[in-house]
């Protein structure tokens, strides 16, 4: 999936296996470990800077939890939230689309006719090469960091269904 935004910052997400085989896999943990996926994250921001990531990032069942939070952006069911990210503060969780893992999150940042301003908040691992030491003190605290897209929601609609069918190559295990 491609994320773009009209001031030339785009966002790629890639599911591209599964972090364990089967094998590897205790029958125990199955349900969980079986099914992590590993994403291949591309970001370029508006000023040009850019980084890549590989990360075990979301599960087969969070994957497509992505998949229907994009679709209730695109039809109108999620409020905008105001700038959030890096706070303690509880009601942080109720306005950000998170995972287990929390290197990736979502949220909208503003609706406007056929416009959505999407952020995509990036931490630990899926963080630009800038802000990587973890005793930095300009390390940014869980979903604080994020690059925001100014897009379509036809292009939104491109992502998502782009998404989806990435995804279907990694059933439920």
């Amino acid at each position: 999936m491609r994320l773009s935004s009209a001031d030339g910052a785009t966002v790629e997400l890639r599911p591209t296996r599964y972090q364990f085989d089967l094998a590897e896999v205790s029958a125990g943990a199955r349900d969980w470990d079986a099914n992590w996926l590993v994403l291949d994250g591309a970001i370029r921001l508006a000023d040009g800077r850019a980084w890549a990531f590989t990360d075990p990032s979301l599960t087969t069942f969070e994957a497509r939890q992505l998949t229907v939070w994009l679709r209730d952006v695109i039809d109108g069911r999620v409020d905008p939230a105001p700038v959030i990210g890096g706070s303690d503060d509880e009601a942080d969780a109720g306005r950000l689309r998170t995972f287990l893992e929390p290197s990736l999150a979502f949220s909208l940042a503003a609706r406007d006719g056929q416009r959505v301003r999407l952020r995509v908040h990036l931490s630990l691992e899926a963080l630009p090469p800038w802000h990587q030491d973890p005793d930095g003190p300009d390390r940014p605290r869980f979903f604080e960091y994020a690059v925001e897209l100014d897009t379509t929601i036809a292009a939104l609609a491109e992502a998502a269904t782009t998404w989806e069918t990435e995804i279907t190559n990694f059933p439920v295990r």
